[in-house]
């Protein structure tokens, strides 16, 4: 990827509602680190395996790959992503500790509502 394109890239993602310039300052000002990070962030296998716990009903896998990526998402300034999955640990949090309600069905749906979101994202790069 050329500086024009890492900066092109940056910039949708700012559009998007992430806080790339803060990331960036954190990363010491260097935008290239940041382009490496986050094209090593999109292509992580961890996405694999949340989509592989998820699909099998291993919660508490989905749960520990979910914790995994909330923190680049946060150091990489991916508010969006970061608050979809806020929003899938705090359910499969609730199924891990049995309580009443739906659980399953809203995480299958912030579950989709993330992969989507990352969909999105890969398409930056």
């Amino acid at each position: 990827m050329n500086s024009r394109e890492k900066e092109s890239c940056q910039h949708r993602l700012m559009v998007m509602g992430c806080d790339v310039e803060d990331a960036v300052r954190r990363l010491g000002n260097d935008r290239d680190f940041y382009t490496h990070l986050f094209t090593t962030f999109i292509r992580e296998r961890s996405w694999e395996d949340i989509s592989f716990a998820m699909e099998n009903g291993d919660y508490e896998s989905a749960f520990e790959s979910a914790h995994l990526l909330k923190g680049t998402a946060v150091t990489l300034g991916l508010t969006p992503l970061t608050d979809r999955i806020i929003s899938l640990m705090n359910e499969l949090r609730s199924i891990r500790d049995e309580r009443e309600g739906d659980y399953e069905g809203k995480a299958q749906i912030y579950y989709w509502d993330l992969m989507e979101m990352i969909d999105i994202l890969s398409r930056q790069v």
